[in-house]
């Protein structure tokens, strides 16, 4: 079970059809954090997103699994920024790297 004190947190990121204007939505269930992405959203709007609704270690966790290695600052300052190729694509479950598609448990 999920536990804020624990210093691995189960971290998952899915693309899925959220039926509503929302590009984003961020749940917390007994078994940790998903971070649900709206199929087909443009994936500079998306990190704009992130920087407001995910706590630091799930955000610096997505941005190590994507290869954007900066100071968390500076990605809560710039997300969009720091995204190169990467703002120019649409969420598809495709993009999304292995390791954020199940349950994994990331160190603090």
């Amino acid at each position: 079970m999920y536990s804020p004190d624990d210093p691995l947190i189960p971290f998952q990121v899915q693309v899925a059809n959220l039926g509503d204007s929302a590009l984003t939505s961020l749940a917390e269930t007994a078994d940790g954090l998903t971070w649900s992405i709206q199929d087909g959203a443009p994936v500079s709007l998306t990190a704009v997103e992130a920087v407001h609704e995910l706590p630091d270690l799930p955000l610096l966790t997505l941005c190590i699994a994507f290869g954007i290695y900066a100071p968390l600052d500076a990605i809560r300052s710039d997300p969009a920024g720091l995204l190169g190729e990467l703002a120019k694509m649409l969420a598809t479950p495709e993009i999304i790297p292995e390791c954020l598609r199940g349950p994994a448990r990331h160190r603090a």
